[in-house]
C-alpha cells in the first residue's frame, strides 16, 4: 500500500496501525477510521536504514533499543540504605533501581517510593 502509518499495538505476528493521511479517496479505510491489522511481515519501519547504519559492527543481533537504554547498578539494587540529605534524610529504605544518576527506593518507615539523587544516598 505505501502508506505512512503509526503503530497503535502488536498481537503475535499482527500490527494494528492507524494511517494518518487523507481517507477520503480509500472507503475501506473510511470505515475503519484509518485503523488496519497488516501481517508485521509485510510493514517496513521508516528510518530502518539509519538505525542500521549507526550500529555498531560488535552489537549485531542486539535489539537496536537496548543500546541507549540507562543500565541499572546491579550491586546497589536491592540494598537497605540510609538516605543522607534531604527531606527523607535518616531513614532506611530498600533500593528497587539505581544507576548513576539516580535511586529509586521505598522508605521501609511508610512505604513510600521515592526517587533521589545517588549522592543522597
Amino acid at each position: 500500500m505505501g502508506k505512512l502509518a503509526e503503530v497503535k499495538g502488536l498481537y503475535k505476528n499482527n500490527l494494528f496501525v492507524w494511517i494518518k493521511e487523507n481517507l477520503n479517496q480509500y472507503q475501506h479505510l473510511k470505515e475503519s477510521n484509518g485503523y488496519l491489522s497488516i501481517d508485521a511481515k509485510r510493514v517496513v519501519v521508516a528510518g530502518h536504514d539509519l538505525v542500521k547504519a549507526a550500529q555498531p559492527g560488535d552489537r549485531k543481533g542486539l535489539i537496536v533499543g537496548q543500546i541507549d537504554r540507562k543500565q541499572k547498578d546491579k550491586r546497589f539494587s536491592r540494598a537497605y540504605v540510609v538516605v543522607m540529605q534531604g527531606q527523607h534524610k535518616g531513614l532506611k529504605g530498600r533500593v528497587f533501581f539505581a544507576d548513576d544518576n539516580i535511586v529509586k527506593l521505598e522508605l521501609m518507615s511508610t512505604n513510600e517510593k521515592v526517587v533521589l539523587p545517588r549522592d543522597h544516598v
